[in-house]
This record gives structure tokens, sequence and C-alpha cells, in this order.
């Protein structure tokens, strides 16, 4: 079938149109759309067709919809190279209620200058896919290689949909690209995004941004922009800067306004974006840049006030940065980080191979890092909210940059856990409830001042410190339970007042023999007890037979302790008996006596003020 001049679908008598293709071609041989749908709810059904126009016949695209609450039933529809010059896109979305039925695939489209080249939403307009979407090849010479959605423009997948291979040559979203504040796309279920990228083809200073999507460039609202509420997955998408053109989010950016994404002076309060994802895998997604900055290696946010929000089971792995953000850049605004979430292998300040013709990450380059957070002009939190059994882990660390204070708040019954790498960040974390764990030799914090730099462990929440590990923070508050699990845990403050215990606080130390106990040490802080408990926890620790068994527990005071230790009481571990030391700014236990027959735990009053609960159970009991 062959079309050399628009059918116009704009009269009662053409209110429905049924098109039964049985496999067969229609092809535009004219300029104009093949199909103008402009009366309002007016159906048009084409069934098991592929619908193409050759790269020279220019002109518009496939398909345009100005009549309001359209239906397009498209169920085996295939757009297959068609080419649109002028207009918006292959299939044009230039009204609001627009519903399209069935599952359609739209494939090596192109378009030319500033045109979308598969489906475009105008401004205000609306559309909704009622089966599954399939955008592969599609490019564009401008923004959104598949989808671009205007200002104050929705569209909604009722189902499953991927992007794969779609590309922009020139600025914004290689898959998607949603160009006003208020606009928003929604997916209901699963979302795959692969191999999408944008290339620029000349220098510009407004950057490519996005890989995959890309949110903002007018001004926004509160609302999440994207939404992303099925399993989304994100791999090997990227950002490529050609010449001195900076690169930002190599699978998702989030940014301000027209110029150089990383201009401090564009974030004004009106470009507020935000995201949020239930599920988000990131897999393989770079930001590079030839001679400039690649920024978000997976994810780059750059608005005003905006909430950013990564449900349960969300992952990072091997996305890189050739700057700064190995996974996620994020200057300011509220990230939330929700459930079971994962950082593993990302890097920044990452080196790249391009002689594939597209950025392969070169192994062994690059520091890693999790989250870099910019904080640029307004104020950044980072919300770590889990329940018990939930766990989210930073195998990568996270950073802020220098005298940028972050707020970071851990609430809910879960566990958070550094391990592997030191998160050089100035922050005010609160721990609410929980467990906020540091894994062997790895250090959290910065020093600051009281104001920029603190950390404060509320009733009921435990922070755990292994072998190795240094909590830092200038004021450091601890009402919760502290375990030190092995090892030395040092907790780092300048405070004058020291670190500050509650009478809640317990310092809970294992003993497991002679040689492996677990100590605290104060680097030179004072320590205010203020009628804390110590526990230490012996399971299957047996006393020596000779009383020669000691134990420095606690080191590095400076001066006695507020509410100290009293020199020369004694306690009972495993039924042996240990006399508390004090001295050189130390709390040791030297054993006096050796084993006597099993026996229950004791509690040692410590002066009212400090009690050590001796927890007793002989190796083998």
């Amino acid at each position: 079938m062959n079309l050399s001049s628009t059918f116009s679908q704009n009269a009662a008598a053409r209110e429905v149109i049924i098109i039964e293709g049985n496999g067969h071609t229609i092809t535009r041989t004219g300029s104009g759309y093949y199909f103008d749908v402009s009366r309002a709810g007016s159906t048009l059904t084409i069934n098991n067709a592929t619908i193409t126009g050759t790269a020279t016949s220019g002109g518009y695209g496939a398909i345009n919809v100005s009549g309001s609450n359209a239906t397009l039933n498209l169920d085996g529809v295939v757009f297959d190279g068609n080419t649109a010059a002028t207009g918006y896109g292959i299939l044009r979305i230039n009204t609001t209620g627009v519903k399209v039925t069935g599952n359609v695939h739209f494939k090596n489209n192109v378009s030319a200058t500033s045109e979308v080249s598969a489906v475009h939403v105008g401004i205000s307009d609306s559309v909704t896919f009622f089966g599954q979407a399939d955008f592969s090849g599609n490019s564009t010479g401008y923004y959104g290689g598949a989808v671009a959605v205007r200002e104050g423009a929705s569209i909604l997948f009722k189902e499953a949909v991927t992007f794969d291979g779609n590309f922009a040559t020139a600025y914004f979203g290689g898959a998607i690209d949603m160009y006003g504040g208020n606009s928003s796309a929604v997916f209901e279920k699963d979302a795959t995004f692969t191999n999408n990228y944008v290339k620029n083809t000349f220098n510009h200073t407004y950057g490519v941004r996005g890989g995959a999507i890309n949110v903002g460039y007018l001004s926004g609202t509160k609302a999440s922009q994207l939404q992303l509420q099925g399993k989304s997955t994100f791999a090997d998408n990227y950002v490529w800067g050609t010449g001195t053109t900076v690169g930002v989010g190599g699978a998702i950016s989030i940014a301000v306004a027209g110029g150089d994404p990383l201009g401090q002076g564009q974030v004004g309060s009106g470009f507020v974006y935000g995201a949020d994802i239930a599920q988000g895998i990131f897999t393989d997604n770079y930001a590079y840049s030839e001679k400039r900055g690649g920024y978000g290696g997976a994810i780059f946010v750059k608005s005003y006030d905006g909430t950013f929000t990564l449900g349960s089971g969300s992952s990072f792995t091997g996305n890189a940065a050739k700057t700064l953000g190995g996974a996620i850049y994020f200057d300011q605004g509220t990230l939330n980080l929700n459930g079971n979430v994962e950082f593993s292998g990302n890097k920044q300040g990452a080196s790249f191979d391009t002689s594939s013709g597209r950025p392969v990450y070169v192994e062994g380059t690059g520091s890693a890092n999790a989250i870099y957070f910019a904080v640029s002009s307004n104020t950044a939190t980072l919300n770590l909210a889990n329940q018990s059994g939930e766990v989210i882990s930073f195998a990568d660390p996270i950073q802020s940059a220098t005298g940028k204070t972050v707020t970071v708040n851990k609430t809910g019954a879960g566990k958070v856990v550094f391990t592997g790498h030191d998160s050089d960040i100035l922050a005010q974390t609160t721990v609410s409830s929980g467990i906020f764990e540091l894994g062997a030799g790895v250090n959290y914090g910065r020093l600051g001042t009281s104001a920029t730099s603190a950390f404060s462990l509320s009733r009921g929440a435990t922070l755990v410190g292994n072998a190795g590990s240094v909590l830092t923070a200038t004021s450091i508050s601890l009402a919760g339970r502290v375990e030190v699990t092995g090892g030395v845990f040092t907790l780092k403050s300048d405070n004058t007042s020291g670190v500050q215990l509650a009478s809640s606080t317990v310092l809970s130390l294992v003993i497991s023999d002679k040689d492996n106990y677990a100590s605290l040490d104060l680097n030179g802080q004072k320590l205010d007890l203020s009628g804390a408990t110590l526990e230490i926890v012996a399971d299957g620790y047996v006393p020596s037979t000779d009383n020669s068994d000691f134990f420095t527990i606690i080191t590095s005071v400076a001066g006695l302790p507020n509410g100290q230790f009293a020199q020369g009481d004694s306690i009972f571990i495993n039924g042996a008996e240990f006399e508390i030391l004090y001295n050189n700014g130390s709390v040791s236990l030297q054993q006096i006596s050796s084993i006597p027959e099993p026996s229950t735990y004791a509690l040692f009053g410590g002066a009212g003020l400090l009690g050590l609960l001796v927890l007793r159970r002989r190796q083998g009991a």
C-alpha cells in the first residue's frame, strides 16, 4: 500500500477507520503525514502492518493526532525506517487523552534538525500506551532519540517497554527527553534501557545529557517527573562529549536549564525536578568527555530542591565517570535510598577506550565511588531507610565536595554498611534506628565544625565498628548501642567536650581470647560516660589458669573520663576475676584469679555511673 498524500480522519464519516495489514507494508511516497487524526474521539485501527518511508522522502512523520481522546489501535504495527525532516516525530501527539492500544514497535526511525524520531508529545498534551512498546535503533539530530515529552505533557506506559540502541547526536536523552520540568513519564511495569547514548557532532556548552533519559530544561515543580514503578534496567548506556562538550548522566540526567549543566548560577528555585524509581538496576553505564569532564556514570542530578528516590532491590554495579560520581553525581535536594540497595565496582576519575566506537571503561583506572555530593548552592540530604533484614550496602564510598555539608539520616530497623573504602564526607549524620556499620579498616566522616560535622546515635539504634574502622566527626553523641566486633574501633572527634555518651548507651566489646579482643580508641578525646553501660561479650573465651590475661579495652582517653571507672574494683568474666585499671589514658582489665566453676553473669555498678555487664559462657558450654 502506497500513500502519496495524507489520509485525513477529520469527519464523522471517517470517525472509525480499520486497516487490516495482514503483514503488508504501508509506504509513504509524499511529504505529509500518512494519517492525520484530527477529529475528537476518532479511532484509527491498523493491525499487523509495517509502516515505512524512505530516508530521502523528507516531510513529516507517519501519524499526527490532534483530535482529543482519539484511540490508535496499533497491534502488531512496526514503524520501521521512517524519516521526519519537519514536523514532530513519526507519531506526533498534539492533543490530550490519546490512547494507543496493542503491541507496537518503533525501529530505525530517523529525524533531522530538532525533531524527535519516534514519538513526540506536544506542550501540555498526553498519551497512554496500553500495550507493550519497543523502541530500537531510533535516532535524532537533537533531543529524544526515541521519545520527546514537552513542557506540561505526559506519557504513560501501562505495560512493559524496551528501549535499545536509540541515540541523539547533539544534546539530550538518547532514548527519552523530557523537555519541561512540569512534564511526566510514568512506567507502570518493567522498563529496559540498553545501549542508548548521546554523542554530539559539534562542540556546545549545553552538555550531552542522559544516555537513556534526560529530565529538565525549563522550570519544574516538586512532583516527580519520572516514575518507574516496576523493575527498571539500565545497562550499557552512555554519554560521549566530543571535543570540549561535557558529558553528564550515563543513564539518567536530571539537570537545570540551558547552558553548562555544571553552572552554579543556573539553579534557581524554579528548577525543581524529581524521579521515583521503584527498583533500578544500573550496570556498566558511562559518562565520558574527550577534553572535559564526565559526571555521574549512571545518574546525574542537579536541580534546586527536588527529590530522587530509589526503592528496594536497586543496585549500581560497574558504572564509571571520567570525573566525579562513579554511580551518582548528586548536587542538591533529597536523595532517598530505601530497602535493599547495593553499590559495588563503580568508579570516578576513570579512563576510557573509544577504539571500538563507544567509550569502554579501562579496568583498574579511577577510584571507587558510589555517590558524589557537589552541594553547589543549596542543601543536600541523603535518607537511608530500611526495615529489619534489609541492607543498604556501600562497597563503594560516598564523598562530598570540599567544604560542603550533607545531611545523612538513617531510619528503620535495617542495616547500612560501609565496606572496603573510606567515605570522605562532611556530614551531619543522625542514626535514629537500625544499624550503622563500618567495615574493617573503613573511615566514615570528615572533621569540620560542630555545625557541619556531627554524628548522633539515637537510643535504640546501633553503631558497629569493625577492626581498624574510624568514625570521624567534630561532634559525636552516642545514646544507643555501640558494638566493637574485633580489633580497634576509633572515634575521632576534635570537640572540646569530647565523646558524649548517654545513660542509655551500651558499649559492647568482644573478647574471644587473650590475643583477640575489641577495644575503643578515643583518639585523645574526653569521654563523658553519663551512666552508660559497658558490655563485655566473652562467648567461647576461656580465662588463663596462671592469671596472665590482660585486656586494654578503652584507649587514648584525655585525662580522667567523666563518670570514671572505679580504680581497683573487679569483675568476673567467665568465672575469672579481673581488676579494673585506669592509667596512661586507658581502661584495662587485668586477671587476678583463675577459673572457678562456671558462674552466672555479674553486674558492676562503677561508682553508680558506669555499669559492666559480663556475659559468661565457657568454651563448649
